[in-house]
């Protein structure tokens, strides 16, 4: 049995969001699914998107391909991660300000 990490799309018309899957790779779009690991919302300013990491990996290492949609999503994730964004307030940031006050 060949198994896929995929996209199953939900929603409405013009709003649709995407559940990341896994499925046998004959199934259709919206089939059986056999594990849920995470969504991905394209349609919103901020294109919230999420992957559960430890499900994710446990599937590669069982033999699950990715699509190449979801390989991406997942690569930006990552990126999300590792890099802060400019708006938010780094804990050195905070422990730098503590140290003026006192």
């Amino acid at each position: 049995m060949a198994v896929r990490i995929r996209l199953k799309r939900i929603g409405k018309r013009k709003q649709s969001y995407f559940r990341i899957i896994v499925v046998d790779q004959k199934t259709k779009r919206d089939g059986s699914i056999i594990d849920d690991l995470g969504y991905y919302q394209p349609w919103r300013k901020t294109k919230n998107c999420f992957v559960n990491k430890e499900k994710y990996e446990e599937w590669l290492k069982k033999g699950a391909v990715p699509s190449l949609t979801v390989k991406n999503i997942y690569k930006v994730i990552l990126k999300k991660e590792v890099v802060p964004s400019f708006g938010s307030v780094s804990e050195e940031k905070v422990d730098h300000q503590e140290d003026l006050k006192s």
